[in-house]
């Protein structure tokens, strides 16, 4: 028999074998998929996962390319392939891909990883994709091989379009400057994923450097009660910025960008006076109520490293006003409370944070303080311990306990 001889294949029985396998084929789709989903949320990927069962169109015709392997007299067609089963997992970066098939790889026994598209020519353009597949129990008696593609949104829209105009069309292949068009698209997507997950390291980096901000902030005004409180006397260059809002002309809207970075800069290397001025400037544009929220808190921020306590408190006040589902602005406000000697009206703040914000971290540890200072101790141990249940390496919070217990 050569190659090209078809081995018989009879549809009506193939089509029944299928039929009463199809219940034991769901459920143990079920099982995976049930698993596979749990991963993902462990991960913290956000991710869409999409299930199916191989049709039986679709399987036959898979048969029927290759009947040799699956329709001869040993063949089971419905044991040979092995993406009968199959499960997509789609993530928004790069680097989602790695951490969902690490995950993938301590759940299940993985039979075989194959990275489709690595081994490309760079002339040549096509489908990307990161296909496992695992072995896994469907019940107490019997395991199940299942394939899972784990992609990025790119990568699985790219493969929806090449599904529809090469693969199913492979007889008329695409040639000439269609070629050339479709390698360009390929690359560009290619390229976007890659620049994508650039810009997410790059906000990332920005909010380390803002957590860092914030740690140093925490350093400077969550001190113990019985240190010099926070002094109320307000320089005569503040008192004049009290009246700055109604009497500087309000600046162009194409200049907010600019006069934010400047600011935020000043405040960032010590210069707090410029600080505030620029920050006092910002607020004369007609912002988000979130948005000024964020200014003011800011702001209050820098009058509380200037010994300007009344004035935080104003501002830290107001940002609780205007965004008034950010726990923040208490936080700090709290904070000031507390180093003021005023412990019961910063635990109230600490207390309204966390029941806004129950997995900040920064507001069981702030709340873990006044309880402290309120001498309830056991209550103040539990706020610290589930500051670092939620972020292990929040270091106010470590310190704080290991001062306490040594």
């Amino acid at each position: 028999m050569t190659s090209t001889e078809r081995l018989p294949l009879d549809r009506d029985a193939l089509r029944l074998r299928y039929t009463e396998r199809l219940p034991a084929l769901t459920d143990s789709l079920a099982v995976i998929t049930g698993r596979l989903e749990q991963i993902v949320v462990e991960t913290g990927v956000r991710a869409q996962i999409r299930a199916r069962v191989k049709s039986f169109d679709s399987l036959l015709a898979k048969v029927q390319r290759d009947p040799k392997r699956y329709a001869g007299p040993d063949a089971d067609p419905l044991a040979g392939p092995t993406d009968i089963l199959g499960v997509r997992i789609v993530c928004p970066f790069l680097e989602d891909v790695d951490t969902v098939l690490t995950a993938a790889r301590r759940a299940f026994q993985v039979l075989e990883v194959d990275f489709k598209g690595d081994d490309r020519p760079l002339s040549e353009f096509g489908y990307e994709s990161t296909h496992l597949l695992v072995c896994f129990a469907a019940d107490i008696e019997t395991e199940a091989v299942a394939e899972v593609q784990i992609r990025t949104q790119l990568q699985d829209a790219w493969a929806e379009v090449e599904h529809e105009l090469i693969y199913k069309v492979a007889a008329s292949p695409i040639q000439g400057s269609l070629r050339r068009k479709l390698a360009a698209l390929s690359a560009s997507l290619s390229l976007a994923d890659s620049i994508f997950q650039e810009i997410r390291e790059y906000q990332r980096g920005l909010q380390r450097d803002a957590h860092r901000r914030q740690l140093a902030l925490f350093e400077r005004i969550a001190a113990p009660v019985e240190l010099a409180p926070v002094s109320t006397e307000v320089s005569a260059d503040l008192r004049e910025l009290r009246t700055f809002e109604s009497t500087r002309p309000k600046p162009r809207r194409d200049a907010y960008t600019g006069l934010l970075v400047d600011t935020l800069t000043d405040h960032a290397e010590g210069r707090l006076h410029e600080a505030v001025e620029g920050y006092t400037q910002l607020l004369t544009f007609e912002l988000p109520e979130h948005l000024t929220a964020v200014i003011r808190a800011h702001r209050g921020g820098a009058y509380v490293l200037l010994g300007a306590a009344d004035l935080a408190l104003r501002d830290f006040t107001a940002a609780i006003e205007h965004d008034p589902g950010n726990s923040r602005p208490l936080v700090q406000r709290g904070l000031v409370h507390r180093s003021r000697g005023g412990l019961d009206r910063a635990l109230l703040d600490f207390d309204e944070a966390v029941r806004r914000s129950p997995l900040a971290a920064e507001a069981h540890h702030c709340r873990a303080l006044a309880l402290a200072d309120l001498g309830r101790t056991e209550e103040a141990l539990a706020a610290c311990e589930t500051a670092l249940r939620l972020e292990p390496d929040f270091e106010p919070a470590r310190t704080l306990l290991t001062s306490w217990i040594g």
